[in-house]
Protein backbone atom coordinates (compact mmCIF):
# COMPACT_ATOMS: atom_id res chain seq x y z
CA UNK A 1 0.00 0.00 0.00
CA UNK A 2 1.38 3.42 -0.99
CA UNK A 3 2.00 5.95 1.73
CA UNK A 4 -0.77 8.49 2.23
CA UNK A 5 -0.95 11.66 4.29
CA UNK A 6 -2.23 10.96 7.85
CA UNK A 7 -5.07 13.46 7.41
CA UNK A 8 -6.20 11.65 4.25
CA UNK A 9 -6.09 8.27 6.01
CA UNK A 10 -8.15 9.58 8.95
CA UNK A 11 -10.71 11.15 6.62
CA UNK A 12 -10.88 8.05 4.45
CA UNK A 13 -11.39 5.74 7.45
CA UNK A 14 -14.28 7.95 8.62
CA UNK A 15 -15.79 7.80 5.14
CA UNK A 16 -15.53 3.99 5.07
CA UNK A 17 -17.11 3.61 8.52
CA UNK A 18 -19.84 6.13 7.72
CA UNK A 19 -20.58 4.32 4.47
CA UNK A 20 -20.70 1.03 6.37
CA UNK A 21 -23.29 2.48 8.75
CA UNK A 22 -25.38 3.67 5.80
CA UNK A 23 -25.04 0.23 4.21
CA UNK A 24 -26.28 -1.40 7.43
CA UNK A 25 -29.27 0.95 7.61
CA UNK A 26 -30.23 0.18 4.01
CA UNK A 27 -29.66 -3.55 4.59
CA UNK A 28 -31.86 -3.50 7.69
CA UNK A 29 -34.58 -1.86 5.62
CA UNK A 30 -34.28 -4.46 2.86
CA UNK A 31 -34.46 -7.27 5.45
CA UNK A 32 -37.38 -5.50 7.13
CA UNK A 33 -35.62 -5.64 10.47
CA UNK A 34 -35.71 -2.84 13.06
CA UNK A 35 -32.28 -1.22 13.15
CA UNK A 36 -31.83 -2.13 16.83
CA UNK A 37 -32.54 -5.82 16.16
CA UNK A 38 -30.27 -5.73 13.11
CA UNK A 39 -27.40 -4.32 15.18
CA UNK A 40 -28.00 -6.91 17.92
CA UNK A 41 -27.81 -9.72 15.36
CA UNK A 42 -24.58 -8.31 13.97
CA UNK A 43 -22.92 -7.95 17.38
CA UNK A 44 -24.07 -11.42 18.48
CA UNK A 45 -22.61 -12.75 15.24
CA UNK A 46 -19.19 -12.35 16.86
CA UNK A 47 -20.20 -13.72 20.26
CA UNK A 48 -19.04 -17.34 20.56
CA UNK A 49 -17.31 -17.59 23.96
CA UNK A 50 -17.35 -21.42 24.00
CA UNK A 51 -15.49 -21.88 20.72
CA UNK A 52 -11.81 -21.45 19.99
CA UNK A 53 -12.08 -20.52 16.33
CA UNK A 54 -12.96 -17.69 13.95
CA UNK A 55 -16.66 -18.51 14.13
CA UNK A 56 -19.01 -15.86 12.78
CA UNK A 57 -22.79 -15.66 12.83
CA UNK A 58 -25.42 -14.78 10.27
CA UNK A 59 -27.75 -11.91 9.41
CA UNK A 60 -31.10 -13.30 8.33
CA UNK A 61 -29.46 -16.57 7.36
CA UNK A 62 -26.50 -15.06 5.44
CA UNK A 63 -22.94 -15.18 6.78
CA UNK A 64 -21.93 -11.76 8.13
CA UNK A 65 -18.64 -11.81 6.25
CA UNK A 66 -20.54 -12.15 2.97
CA UNK A 67 -22.34 -8.90 3.79
CA UNK A 68 -19.01 -7.23 4.53
CA UNK A 69 -17.52 -8.47 1.26
CA UNK A 70 -20.55 -7.11 -0.61
CA UNK A 71 -20.03 -3.77 1.13
CA UNK A 72 -16.33 -3.70 0.13
CA UNK A 73 -17.28 -4.49 -3.47
CA UNK A 74 -19.95 -1.75 -3.59
CA UNK A 75 -17.72 0.81 -1.88
CA UNK A 76 -14.85 0.01 -4.25
CA UNK A 77 -17.14 0.41 -7.27
CA UNK A 78 -18.40 3.80 -6.05
CA UNK A 79 -14.87 4.90 -5.27
CA UNK A 80 -13.74 3.87 -8.77
CA UNK A 81 -16.59 5.87 -10.38
CA UNK A 82 -15.85 8.89 -8.18
CA UNK A 83 -12.18 8.68 -9.16
CA UNK A 84 -13.08 8.63 -12.86
CA UNK A 85 -15.38 11.65 -12.53
CA UNK A 86 -12.81 13.60 -10.49
CA UNK A 87 -9.99 12.77 -12.92
CA UNK A 88 -12.05 13.92 -15.95
CA UNK A 89 -13.15 17.18 -14.35
CA UNK A 90 -9.56 18.36 -13.94
CA UNK A 91 -10.61 20.87 -11.29
CA UNK A 92 -8.46 19.29 -8.60
CA UNK A 93 -5.96 16.41 -8.33
CA UNK A 94 -7.72 13.05 -8.50
CA UNK A 95 -7.72 10.84 -5.39
CA UNK A 96 -5.46 7.75 -5.21
CA UNK A 97 -6.24 4.91 -7.57
CA UNK A 98 -8.45 2.08 -6.32
CA UNK A 99 -5.62 -0.52 -6.16
CA UNK A 100 -3.71 1.87 -3.88
CA UNK A 101 -6.66 2.32 -1.55
CA UNK A 102 -8.02 -1.26 -1.34
CA UNK A 103 -5.64 -2.32 1.48
CA UNK A 104 -6.82 0.65 3.54
CA UNK A 105 -10.45 -0.40 3.03
CA UNK A 106 -9.65 -3.95 4.14
CA UNK A 107 -7.69 -2.78 7.19
CA UNK A 108 -10.53 -0.47 8.23
CA UNK A 109 -13.10 -3.29 8.04
CA UNK A 110 -10.69 -5.62 9.85
CA UNK A 111 -10.27 -3.26 12.80
CA UNK A 112 -14.01 -2.65 12.84
CA UNK A 113 -14.56 -6.40 13.30
CA UNK A 114 -11.86 -6.49 16.00
CA UNK A 115 -13.65 -3.67 17.83
CA UNK A 116 -16.93 -5.64 17.81
CA UNK A 117 -15.14 -8.78 19.03
CA UNK A 118 -13.41 -6.78 21.78
CA UNK A 119 -16.76 -5.51 23.04
CA UNK A 120 -18.08 -9.08 23.16
CA UNK A 121 -14.97 -10.44 24.89
CA UNK A 122 -15.21 -7.67 27.48
CA UNK A 123 -18.76 -8.80 28.22
CA UNK A 124 -17.58 -12.42 28.54
CA UNK A 125 -14.82 -11.44 30.99
CA UNK A 126 -17.24 -9.31 33.01
CA UNK A 127 -19.67 -12.25 33.32
CA UNK A 128 -16.86 -14.64 34.29
CA UNK A 129 -15.60 -12.27 36.98
CA UNK A 130 -19.14 -12.02 38.35
CA UNK A 131 -19.62 -15.83 38.26
CA UNK A 132 -16.27 -16.94 39.68
CA UNK A 133 -15.31 -14.25 42.16
CA UNK A 134 -15.37 -15.38 45.81
CA UNK A 135 -15.56 -19.07 44.81
CA UNK A 136 -13.09 -21.76 45.87
CA UNK A 137 -11.25 -23.81 43.25
CA UNK A 138 -13.51 -26.79 43.94
CA UNK A 139 -16.63 -24.64 43.51
CA UNK A 140 -15.28 -23.29 40.21
CA UNK A 141 -14.50 -26.77 38.88
CA UNK A 142 -17.91 -28.05 39.93
CA UNK A 143 -19.61 -25.08 38.25
CA UNK A 144 -17.74 -25.68 34.98
CA UNK A 145 -17.69 -29.49 34.77
CA UNK A 146 -20.72 -30.39 36.90
CA UNK A 147 -21.58 -34.13 37.03
CA UNK A 148 -18.29 -35.66 35.74
CA UNK A 149 -16.27 -33.69 38.29
CA UNK A 150 -18.67 -34.40 41.15
CA UNK A 151 -18.81 -38.14 40.39
CA UNK A 152 -15.01 -38.32 40.07
CA UNK A 153 -14.56 -36.75 43.51
CA UNK A 154 -17.16 -39.12 44.93
CA UNK A 155 -15.31 -42.18 43.57
CA UNK A 156 -11.96 -40.99 44.87
CA UNK A 157 -13.41 -40.50 48.35
CA UNK A 158 -15.07 -43.92 48.29
CA UNK A 159 -11.93 -45.77 47.19
CA UNK A 160 -8.68 -43.96 48.08
CA UNK A 161 -5.36 -45.07 46.67
CA UNK A 162 -4.20 -46.05 43.19
CA UNK A 163 -6.50 -48.35 41.24
CA UNK A 164 -7.25 -49.54 37.74
CA UNK A 165 -10.98 -49.64 36.99
CA UNK A 166 -13.19 -51.24 34.38
CA UNK A 167 -15.34 -48.55 32.74
CA UNK A 168 -19.02 -49.35 32.06
CA UNK A 169 -21.51 -47.18 30.18
CA UNK A 170 -24.42 -47.40 27.74
CA UNK A 171 -23.17 -44.28 25.96
CA UNK A 172 -20.72 -44.13 23.05
CA UNK A 173 -17.68 -42.41 24.57
CA UNK A 174 -15.74 -42.50 21.29
CA UNK A 175 -17.66 -39.53 19.89
CA UNK A 176 -19.44 -36.42 21.02
CA UNK A 177 -21.51 -35.43 22.89
CA UNK A 178 -20.55 -38.09 25.47
CA UNK A 179 -16.84 -38.21 24.60
CA UNK A 180 -16.16 -34.91 26.36
CA UNK A 181 -17.83 -36.12 29.57
CA UNK A 182 -15.86 -39.37 29.49
CA UNK A 183 -12.56 -37.53 29.04
CA UNK A 184 -13.46 -35.09 31.83
CA UNK A 185 -14.30 -37.96 34.18
CA UNK A 186 -11.05 -39.77 33.31
CA UNK A 187 -9.05 -36.59 33.90
CA UNK A 188 -10.45 -35.92 37.37
CA UNK A 189 -10.26 -39.58 38.43
CA UNK A 190 -6.59 -39.87 37.44
CA UNK A 191 -4.08 -40.69 38.89
CA UNK A 192 -6.00 -42.31 41.77
CA UNK A 193 -8.42 -44.23 39.55
CA UNK A 194 -7.41 -45.20 36.02
CA UNK A 195 -10.24 -45.92 33.54
CA UNK A 196 -8.16 -45.53 30.35
CA UNK A 197 -5.48 -48.21 30.93
CA UNK A 198 -2.73 -45.77 31.81
CA UNK A 199 -1.46 -48.51 34.14
CA UNK A 200 -1.24 -51.43 31.65
CA UNK A 201 0.59 -53.74 34.07
CA UNK A 202 -1.87 -53.25 36.91
CA UNK A 203 -4.86 -55.58 37.32
CA UNK A 204 -8.34 -54.14 37.48
CA UNK A 205 -9.67 -54.06 41.01
CA UNK A 206 -12.74 -51.87 40.59
CA UNK A 207 -15.45 -50.88 38.12
CA UNK A 208 -16.90 -47.45 37.39
CA UNK A 209 -20.51 -47.42 36.20
CA UNK A 210 -21.15 -44.12 34.44
CA UNK A 211 -24.46 -43.41 32.66
CA UNK A 212 -25.30 -47.10 32.42
CA UNK A 213 -29.11 -47.17 32.50
CA UNK A 214 -29.64 -50.90 31.98
CA UNK A 215 -31.26 -51.87 35.27
CA UNK A 216 -30.46 -55.55 34.74
CA UNK A 217 -26.76 -54.84 34.42
CA UNK A 218 -24.94 -55.70 37.63
CA UNK A 219 -21.28 -55.20 38.49
CA UNK A 220 -18.80 -57.69 37.03
CA UNK A 221 -18.51 -61.09 38.72
CA UNK A 222 -16.75 -61.03 42.11
CA UNK A 223 -17.45 -57.29 42.45
CA UNK A 224 -19.65 -55.54 45.00
CA UNK A 225 -21.00 -52.00 44.91
CA UNK A 226 -18.96 -49.82 47.24
CA UNK A 227 -20.58 -46.47 46.54
CA UNK A 228 -23.89 -45.60 44.90
CA UNK A 229 -23.79 -42.05 43.54
CA UNK A 230 -27.29 -42.35 42.05
CA UNK A 231 -29.37 -44.90 40.12
CA UNK A 232 -27.09 -44.82 37.05
CA UNK A 233 -23.71 -44.13 38.62
CA UNK A 234 -21.79 -46.26 41.08
CA UNK A 235 -18.37 -47.59 42.01
CA UNK A 236 -17.85 -51.33 42.49
CA UNK A 237 -14.77 -53.08 43.90
CA UNK A 238 -13.52 -56.66 43.93
CA UNK A 239 -14.66 -58.78 46.84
Amino acid sequence: MKKHHPSFIASFVLVVLSSLMVYFIVLAGIMQLPLKEFCQQFVKGYYFPKTNSCTVGKLNGINIHIHLMIFIALFSLLYFLWHRVTAKSGKKPPPPLLPDILPLIGITIYFFMLAVQTVNHTQVFAKEIDLFSNKTLEEKLLFIHKEPYEFAQYCRLQYPGRHKCHFMSDRDHSREPFMGKHRTLAYFLFPDIDIRSAYPDREEDCAVNYHKTNKEQSPPEDYIIKGMFDDNHYLAVKK
